[in-house]
C-alpha cells in the first residue's frame, strides 16, 4: 500500500498543524477550508506558503503524489468531495447561490 505525503519524506522541520496543511493542500483544498481545518487564520496558511521549509515539503510532497497511482486517486477523489458539498436547500456551504438569491 502507498505511504501518504506525510509519511514519507515530510520535512521534520514543520509542525503537526503544517503537515496537515501539505497534506491538505495536496489534496486540492482551498486555503481557506486548509486554515479551517488546521485552526490557523487563512493568513497564516499564506505566510507558510512563503516559508522555504514548507515550500519544499509541498514540493517534495506533490512529486510524491505525480508518481503515485493511490495518491493521484485520493487527490481525484478529494475533489469530487468538494464538488459535491451541497446542502439540502441547494445551496453550497460557504457562500450562496445566485440562481436561488437574485
Amino acid at each position: 500500500m502507498a505511504s501518504l505525503p506525510g509519511e514519507v519524506g515530510m520535512d521534520k522541520r514543520l509542525t503537526e498543524q503544517q503537515r496537515q496543511a501539505v497534506e491538505a493542500l495536496l489534496a486540492g483544498w482551498s486555503v481557506r477550508e486548509v486554515a479551517r481545518l488546521v485552526g490557523v487564520h487563512r493568513n497564516t496558511i499564506y505566510h507558510w506558503l512563503k516559508q522555504p521549509a514548507f515550500q519544499e515539503a509541498l514540493a517534495r510532497a506533490e512529486a510524491e503524489a505525480s508518481t503515485d497511482p493511490a495518491l493521484q486517486a485520493l487527490r481525484a477523489a478529494a475533489g469530487l468531495v468538494r464538488g459535491l458539498r451541497v446542502s439540502g436547500d441547494g445551496e453550497q456551504r460557504g457562500g450562496s447561490n445566485s440562481a436561488a438569491n437574485p
